[in-house]
């Protein structure tokens, strides 16, 4: 993919503030300058492990061929035993990528549907994106074993549409209510029997 940009403001309006793919992984862009004929840029390279895309900058050249949007799938991800469903804003956006203005998410705490805008803490980060880019999830029964440890209220997204709570009931997409967990088992209510072929694939019904 490449991206040609006019100047500088067109440049900082399409990439400053936004999470993209650049070469073999993500980075945060934090700032955009002229450089001649081109752009540098400031950024930092996302990590699993760190919930904040403030330190570690680095300045490099822009290289458009670099950047790609691609394989950005959004979905349930885990943060501090909560799992929230990420999608994007229904709202058109000049940004190239994700961050805070073009994303919305659902939270199966709730029992009827409450889109929210944003992202929980005004921020994201490697640590929510990374796992969620990659599809790194605990399988379904790690996840009950983290729900069991956390406690009440906790939840756990053992897959991209698919998150178990500490209580047993199973959210799809962030709704809530869809089915339950009996004898380490999915027993879905009878209105959601169309996802049972989609667990089938996951070994949990």
């Amino acid at each position: 993919m490449k991206n040609e940009y006019y100047d500088v403001d067109q440049a900082k309006m399409r990439l400053q503030g936004s999470v993209i793919g650049y070469g073999e992984g993500f980075i945060y862009v934090q700032r955009v300058e002229s450089d001649g004929d081109g752009f540098n840029i400031q950024y930092t390279r996302l990590n699993e492990k760190e919930d904040s895309l403030r330190g570690h900058e680095s300045w490099d050249r822009l290289e458009h061929e670099l950047i790609s949007t691609k394989n950005m799938p959004l979905g349930f991800c885990n943060v501090y035993g909560k799992s929230i469903y990420l999608m994007r804003s229904p709202q058109r956006q000049w940004k190239e990528g994700i961050n805070n203005d073009n994303l919305c998410y659902l939270s199966p705490d709730n029992n009827a549907p409450n889109i929210q805008y944003g992202v929980p803490g005004g921020t994201v980060s490697g640590m929510v994106l990374l796992p969620l880019f990659k599809g790194n999830y605990p399988s379904f029964d790690e996840a009950l074993n983290d729900v069991e440890e956390t406690g009440a209220g906790s939840w756990s997204a053992f897959d991209r549409n698919y998150a178990v709570s500490n209580s047993g009931d199973i959210s799809f997409k962030g709704l809530n209510n869809v089915g339950i967990v009996n004898k380490g088992k999915v027993v879905l209510k009878d209105s959601f029997h169309f996802l049972k072929e989609s667990l089938e694939e996951r070994g949990v019904v």
